[in-house]
């Protein structure tokens, strides 16, 4: 990659969001160390564990986008879709 004078640009070692993202709230495992602070906070019970440990999104419908999780995940392993409507600050 290079920027518009052609110096080159190093790729982020961040994945974008876009690529995260498969339900209007989803979970990026790489960062989840499975505290379950999601699990256990969550008033819709959004979220569910695996015998293995592995918190998953069980039930994303369910979601109403509190933030709950997200501002209570040590991690920030928690994402969340606007809600359509919504503007985002630029």
């Amino acid at each position: 990659m290079s920027d518009p004078k052609g110096a080159a640009v190093q790729a982020s070692p961040f994945p974008s969001v876009a690529d995260m993202r498969t339900h209007p709230v989803d979970i990026y495992e790489p960062w989840c160390k499975r505290c379950l602070l999601c699990v256990e906070l969550c008033p819709k019970s959004v979220f569910d564990v695996e015998p293995t440990g592995r918190v998953y999104v069980k039930a994303p419908e369910a979601c109403t986008q509190c933030k709950i999780c997200a501002l209570h995940c040590p991690d920030y392993a928690i994402l969340l879709e606007p809600k359509a409507g919504k503007q985002t600050d630029s």
